[in-house]
């Protein structure tokens, strides 16, 4: 399983995003303004939070200054400003007047089962899950960068389909010259 946070809009109020399970959107995400984790990649864990007394999703390996070994949380709550460590809210959009009411989620909880549920369930069959955090920018930059790539193999398989054409030319030519010469 593939998780990707891409973060959209950063304000005073938080910094929002849309959380993608293997390219398909699952909901929208809110961190801390300035205690947010850094872009990167991070591997996703299941582990025993005693105060919780519940499993919580961890993204394990986050490299910030103020972290308490190592770790940040994915989950349910309504605003940004408690999170610590880097932590993560998942939940669906305040809309008001089709403006995104920042600094705010709704539907936290239920949000958060649902990919809860999806994560145990990969992890139970031994799939690892990664945790890649970029910004819009950085992945419209990507696409470009795919689609480059791509324009260059079509020009490539269709230098190589002439070549091969060529080559079936040449090879009709002397067939046929032999051919003559007998």
């Amino acid at each position: 399983m593939e998780i990707k946070i891409v973060r959209k809009i950063f304000t005073a109020y938080g910094v929002h995003g849309t959380l993608y399970v293997n390219d398909t959107k699952e909901c929208e995400t809110l961190e801390h303004p300035s205690r947010h984790l850094r872009t990167g990649s991070y591997r996703l864990t299941l582990k025993m939070v005693p105060k919780l007394s519940d499993q919580e999703l961890v993204v394990k390996g986050c490299a910030m200054k103020l972290v308490v070994k190592g770790s940040a949380f994915i989950q349910p709550g309504n605003g940004p400003f408690t999170l610590k460590n880097g932590s993560i809210i998942v939940g669906k959009p305040i809309v008001a007047d089709n403006i995104i009411v920042t600094g705010l989620l709704s539907k936290s909880q239920e949000t958060y089962n649902l990919l809860y549920d999806k994560v145990k369930e990969c992890m139970e069959n031994g799939d690892d899950i990664e945790v890649e955090i970029t910004t819009e920018e950085k992945q419209k930059e990507k696409q470009k960068e795919k689609q480059k790539e791509k324009q260059k193999e079509e020009q490539k398989e269709e230098q190589n389909d002439e070549d091969v054409e060529d080559e079936n030319v040449v090879e009709m030519i002397r067939e046929g010259e032999k051919g003559e010469v007998r």
